[in-house]
């Protein structure tokens, strides 16, 4: 009896180490895919955490952001405004115009890319086809013009177009985008089929004529969850997005070493009104948020300035929360 019960003991404590041990293990695996693996999508699709900021709503803030534009209006540096912000882990939300409307311009790059990355899913050598470019003209409606492009004559493959066309915002490597699209589906407008898949296809709207602040910014939350594109591929457009060369907007009123992923768009209008938007994902330490600022006014400059100094202002409200 002794001994069966000794061996009953004895097994227990082999179960109990090998159920501890294989915790162990489970845990070290997820969290080595939270900080390594998909580093750039959300955490707590494979890890939980306790929250790092405060996350109260941003009232008191928003009433301060919104006597600012107000001075910047009065100023003449800034015609209209719309202002999304989102806290990336399960926080508020505000906006200032939001719901604005604006001219997407290069913003629109972003739709293309995702409508390749959506066709290679099922289909992955797209991205390793290659392409010889034709006549390659001057860049249009670019005051903040791309410090590379593709040129006339040399071969690309898809995935080297996508580059071009997201971090240097190259407008002729859009348009080979575009290209390719139809070649690999000639009868199906891939572009409209993405932007209904996106929610971003309103009837009454033609997206390349204008969206709204709110609009755009939900590509952002579809990259970071994971839920248009499988995480590999969401995981890629945000490390793209990542290296974009676009430093003016909300780079520029971030701290150095904060990582950022966005897009910019320009627009000079026939009126002679100027369009500048930067929309992306600021990955505050352990806690990202998304913020779009899009604008109109005179001086390109003076609204990248703005955007820059509408960065820094929400970075440091989000770290005056640090818990």
């Amino acid at each position: 009896m002794k001994e069966k019960i000794i061996k009953h003991r004895y097994l227990i404590c082999v179960f109990l180490v090998g159920l501890i041990l294989g915790l162990v293990i489970h845990f070290s695996v997820m969290m080595t895919k939270c900080l390594h693996h998909y580093s750039l999508l959300n955490p707590l699709l494979a890890c939980g955490g306790e929250p790092v900021i405060n996350k109260s709503n941003y009232t008191t803030f928003t009433s301060s952001l919104k006597n600012q534009i107000d001075i910047w209006q009065k100023q003449g540096d800034v015609k209209r405004i719309g202002v999304y912000f989102r806290d990336l882990q399960n926080g508020p939300i505000f906006g200032v115009n939001e719901d604005e409307y604006f001219v997407p311009a290069s913003l629109f790059k972003l739709p293309v890319a995702l409508a390749v990355f959506k066709l290679a899913e099922s289909n992955p050598n797209i991205l390793n086809q290659s392409f010889v470019m034709g006549q390659v003209g001057e860049e249009e409606y670019q005051y903040f013009k791309p410090s590379k492009k593709i040129q006339s004559g040399q071969t690309y493959s898809v995935k080297e177009l996508i580059n071009y066309s997201l971090i240097y915002s190259d407008n002729w490597a859009n348009a080979a985008l575009n290209k390719v699209l139809q070649i690999l589906n000639p009868n199906k407008d891939i572009t409209h089929e993405t932007l209904k898949d996106l929610g971003l296809d309103d009837p009454t709207n033609d997206f390349q004529q204008s969206i709204s602040v709110r609009g755009f910014s939900s590509l952002f939350r579809l990259l970071f969850n994971s839920s248009y594109l499988s995480s590999e591929y969401s995981n890629e457009v945000l490390n793209i997005l990542s290296q974009s060369t676009f430093d003016k907007g909300l780079e520029a009123g971030l701290p150095k070493g904060i990582k950022v992923t966005n897009k910019f768009g320009e627009r000079d209008l026939p009126d002679g009104t100027a369009e500048l938007h930067d929309c992306g994902i600021i990955y505050y330490p352990k806690n990202p948020y998304l913020l779009c600022v899009m604008t109109s006014g005179k001086d390109d400059d003076k609204l990248a300035s703005i955007i820059s100094q509408i960065s820094k202002m929400v970075y440091d409200e989000v770290n005056s929360r640090e818990i």
